[in-house]
């Protein structure tokens, strides 16, 4: 009857967690965050193939190259300060749509550069400002949809954008000779674009949280157990100072004193304890003392 009782309140107290899918729209947002870094930075490493027809006929050479990776590096780095004021006002998914159509339409006006300083704005500012809001919330919603699986997913993320980049040279090599260079950038600005799909898939954690069933907890109370065993049981009600069976630090002590009062004793700090724990029979610890 008691079982019964205890085991009917325990379902009535029973709660749920909501805690992250762990899978679920979770392999969305593994797709959503390769597909921002192979739209925005797996060119990265072919800029200077990409540009330097384009560079040689302006007569800078391939050294504006490492300005415009400069100014690039840099941006990026101030805007994931601008992301973290932006995502106090706004959703992560608002601020990535933001730094999605930023990048794209720099992207898109790299069309039509005709001067270093127009590269260096569109490719160098413009598109380090729209990959420094995407990448602060491509990882807070990742790290926000696993907590067991986080390696795992993250690691195959990395090795997909590897892959892709490690094919990115022969890409643009065909497309250069296709369809040129003005045809390859106009290739490139589509490519960005896919990075809008990738905020898309951005959706709040708390939109896919499942249900996790928190279970009862019973607490057993266990009585403590004698010193000595024996067939007897314990008396919690006595005196643990009046028990024969107590082998506390302090009875065996008496007990050796009063046996033989000549032996020396090896507790040196024993009075300090008696203060401490305040026994009632100071009488039989008056023959406690100091022997040489």
């Amino acid at each position: 009857m008691c079982e019964t009782r205890r085991s009917e309140s325990c379902d009535s107290e029973k709660k749920y967690d909501l805690v992250p899918p762990e899978g679920g729209w979770g392999y969305a947002i593994c797709i959503g965050l390769s597909v921002i870094f192979i739209a925005g930075t797996a060119h990265q490493p072919v800029f200077g193939f990409i540009y330097n027809d384009f560079l040689d006929d302006l007569g800078v050479g391939t050294g504006a190259v490492t300005v415009v990776y400069g100014v690039f590096q840099v941006t990026l780095a101030i805007a994931g300060f601008s992301a973290n004021i932006a995502l106090k006002k706004l959703s992560l998914r608002q601020v990535g749509l933001i730094g999605a159509f930023i990048y794209t339409l720099a992207s898109f006006l790299a069309i039509f550069v005709v001067s270093t300083t127009q590269l260096i704005i569109t490719n160098g500012f413009l598109q380090g400002l729209g990959m420094g809001l995407l990448i602060p919330v491509a990882y807070t919603s990742f790290n926000s949809y696993f907590t067991r699986k986080k390696v795992l997913y993250l690691s195959l993320c990395k090795a997909s954008i590897g892959f892709i980049t490690m094919l990115y040279p022969l890409f643009m090599k065909m497309t250069i000779t296709e369809y040129g260079f003005r045809g390859t950038l106009a290739i490139l600005c589509a490519i960005s674009a896919h990075s809008i799909l990738g905020a898309l898939v951005m959706h709040p954690v708390q939109w896919h949280m499942v249900k996790q069933t928190k279970s009862c907890e019973q607490i057993v109370l266990i009585p403590p157990t004698p010193a000595i065993g024996n067939d007897k049981g314990f008396d919690f009600t006595k005196n643990v100072n009046e028990s024969e069976d107590s082998r506390s630090v302090g009875n065996l002590y008496i007990k050796r004193d009063l046996e033989d009062p000549h032996k020396g004793s090896g507790l040196l700090f024993y009075p300090k304890i008696n203060q401490l724990k305040e026994i009632k029979h100071s009488s039989c610890f008056d023959t406690c003392r100091w022997q040489d």
